[in-house]
């Protein structure tokens, strides 16, 4: 009676589990066309079920989110196992940006409505939607500025676009704090070293030095700083760090720990493992037996890896302690039973 009683909720647990988990054969064409979700990956992979996943960004770019929200790359140093969406530029190609304003990459891979967004949609010509309220997004409402000049310093409305005309904009604006985009050029306020130096970036950030262009604040080292040493994120493309070549790649932490020595190409801008070979080299393999490619990244029998959370960490350059644990803990070489090792200097 008991072990019926077993087979019962776990018939039933299934049946619910099915639609949302995937099941034990899950049908992946529909999640494929529209979140990428292409591949199925089985109890083997680490999962508690079987289920769809987003196996390169190819499998992004095909997808419906790639073309109505901007989201058309896998890219794990945002969010990993989903599709996001990369520069503004994917964001503006959108229909999200037409109909709702969403053309503004958001700090999660989202596309967003900022505030000077409004003004220039379909929505706002057809239907009177051309207002920014916090929160909501546009909203109906005469076309104007007050929003963008608050948050950017895009005080003026011009052949429907909000833009910034005059420097006492740019220096009141909450950029300006933030990110050091104090100076009018042009139509737009930028960043300058002497702003970037007094903004939010540098304070909790360290980035105190103005991007060429003057789209931000960065490290003042490289282009993009500890990300170019810890995952050879070495070249800002779009406003976004990248990899662009495999030289970058194998000069990382991640390559020494984890086996992403290569760059795979622009469908998926991020160094990965494209060789076995990368795998078994790596230290991770010999401490824990993530020898295997999966994708772009390197298994065992456990989890795949792919987040690198102990080299985005400071005690990877100050302690050594970049290698995940099969438990998540970061350690270092030493501790998981491997010749010592120490991961390159930053170069200053």
């Amino acid at each position: 009676m008991h072990s019926l009683r077993s087979l019962a909720l776990l018939l039933l647990f299934l049946t619910a589990c099915v639609p949302e988990c995937g099941g034990l054969n899950p049908d992946c064409k529909p999640k494929c066309a529209d979140v990428g979700e292409c591949g199925k990956r089985t109890y083997r992979a680490g999962d508690g079920y079987a289920r769809c996943f987003v196996r390169d960004g190819n499998d992004c770019a095909q997808s419906r989110v790639c073309k109505d929200e901007g989201r058309c790359h896998l890219y794990d140093g945002i969010t990993p196992d989903r599709c996001v969406a990369l520069t503004d530029l994917d964001c503006r190609a959108s229909t999200g940006c037409a109909r709702e304003g969403k053309c503004s990459l958001g700090r999660l891979g989202e596309c967003v409505a900022e505030p000077a967004d409004c003004a220039r949609t379909d929505a706002c010509r057809d239907a009177g939607i051309c207002a920014h309220e916090h929160g909501r997004g546009c909203v109906a409402g005469p076309a104007e500025c007050k929003a963008s000049c608050r948050f950017s310093g895009a005080c003026e409305l011009r052949d429907g676009v909000c833009v910034a005309t005059g420097a006492e904009h740019c220096a009141k604006s909450s950029q300006c704090r933030g990110t050091g985009q104090c100076t009018l050029d042009g139509d737009r306020c930028v960043a300058s070293d002497e702003a970037c130096a007094a903004s939010s970036d540098c304070e909790l950030n360290g980035w105190c030095t103005a991007v060429d262009g003057g789209d931000g604040c960065y490290d003042g080292r490289t282009a993009c700083g500890r990300l170019c040493w810890a995952r050879g994120d070495c070249t800002r493309i779009d406003g976004i760090c990248q990899p662009e070549n495999d030289d970058h790649c194998a000069r990382s932490v991640a390559c020494a720990v984890e086996g992403r020595c290569a760059y795979p190409g622009r469908s998926t801008p991020l160094c990965g493992a494209t060789d076995d070979a990368h795998c078994e080299a790596s230290l991770e393999c010999k401490a824990f037996g993530r020898c295997t490619r999966k994708g772009i990244a390197c298994a065992g029998e456990g989890p795949v890896h792919l987040g690198g959370a102990c080299i985005g960490r400071p005690e990877c350059e100050t302690e050594g302690r970049c290698l995940m644990s099969n438990d998540g803990a970061c350690v270092t070489a030493v501790e998981a039973g491997l010749p010592d090792w120490q991961p390159p200097p930053m170069i200053p």
